[in-house]
């Protein structure tokens, strides 16, 4: 039976560490979720909690100065699921990037649309309100998803209807489909989360952060 878990929440929620254990007890592995600690040489300041007392997958995949979209996640994801399914294994996705784990769950349209320079040559003349209209008329559902800080960014919003001109043509990758799927969001009040918040933060800094970061 395929089956998989996935495990989301806040900052500081006790995600991994609610991972590890399920994974013990029900002969699980992590996959992480965490758009930040794809990258190689940021240790301290992304958390990774190693080492892990079980094997955790979706860490160091790339250079710091190398792009990796979530495309590239989903494509790592989805081939080390059908792995450990194969090993009748229980694969435990942890993090908190909320579109890594919409496009496991949902699919995403937009993965492997390759840049349409001539398009985006059009649209960069438009003002971010003309960006934002044109987005709304032609995909209303994809721009109130959108945060306020995406609807502000016209790199964002050009993605976004290229995506859409795109799709007219071709399908997108599909979700992953498990014969049983359970998703658990963990939640904790916020003074609690600010406090184990600002705890991670001092021991990072004691750890070396800012020494990692300046390389």
């Amino acid at each position: 039976m395929k089956r998989l878990l996935i495990i989301t929440g806040p900052t500081a929620s006790g995600k991994t560490k609610l991972g590890v254990r399920l994974a013990q007890m029900f002969n699980g592995e992590l996959i992480s979720a965490d758009s930040r600690q794809v990258y190689k040489l940021m240790d301290i300041g992304t958390g990774k909690d190693l080492p892990l007392p079980v094997p955790i997958w979706g860490l160091d995949l790339v250079k710091p100065d190398q792009e990796f979209s979530v495309a590239d996640w989903f494509k790592v994801a989805q081939k080390k699921i059908f792995e450990l399914w194969k090993k009748d294994k229980l694969p435990i996705i942890v993090g908190g990037t909320g579109f890594y784990l919409k496009a496991l769950i949902n699919g995403f349209d937009s993965l492997g649309v390759e840049p349409d320079y001539k398009l985006r040559r059009r649209l960069e003349k438009m003002s971010l309100g003309e960006l934002q209209e044109k987005l709304s008329q032609v995909y209303s559902q994809r721009y109130e998803e959108m945060n306020q800080s995406d609807k502000n960014n016209p790199r964002r919003l050009i993605r976004a209807i290229e995506v859409v001109q795109t799709l007219k043509k071709k399908s997108g990758f599909k979700s992953i489909k498990a014969d049983k799927l359970l998703l658990i969001g963990l939640k904790a009040q916020k003074k609690y989360l600010y406090q184990k918040i600002d705890q991670r933060v001092e021991k990072r800094i004691r750890a070396g952060s800012e020494k990692e970061v300046k390389g």
